[in-house]
């Protein structure tokens, strides 16, 4: 058998490339390079998974205003929470409703900005951030 280990492949003076026992090409990486491998792709470029940010941090140039009438319905699933039925058929999951707001079939008029860039457990329907909300 031909030992060709000097002719492989190399890495910062080590050989990886090397022909086993069968004479069919073997790739071996020293443990200290696979860990420096491994840490390397572990970068990070922007905020980490599953981290909250503030919202005044968030990009809200594609951000969708929504307005109109609606009820308050109060769901039990959850430990119960408030949502806003609106007149146009959807069913808003408000992330800041007022405590004075919390009453079943209460008519309001709302406006709002839907918050696609965080998540909700209700799933109720899109998440809205109240910009304003009146009683009718």
């Amino acid at each position: 058998m031909i030992d060709d280990a000097n002719t492989g492949l190399m890495f910062a003076g080590i050989p990886i490339q090397s022909r086993g026992a069968t004479g069919h090409l073997a790739y071996s990486l020293p443990p200290a390079l696979l860990i420096i491998l491994a840490l390397a792709g572990c970068g990070q470029t922007g905020p980490r998974a599953g981290a909250i940010t503030r919202s005044d941090e968030v990009d809200h140039t594609e951000e969708q205003v929504v307005k109109g009438a609606g009820t308050i319905i109060r769901y039990e699933l959850e430990g119960g929470f408030f949502a806003i039925r609106g007149d146009n058929g959807t069913t808003y999951d408000p992330i800041n409703l007022p405590q004075s707001f919390h009453k079943d079939k209460l008519r309001v008029y709302f406006e709002g900005r839907i918050r696609s860039d965080i998540a909700g457990t209700h799933m109720i329907g899109p998440l809205i951030e109240l910009i304003r909300i009146n009683p009718l």
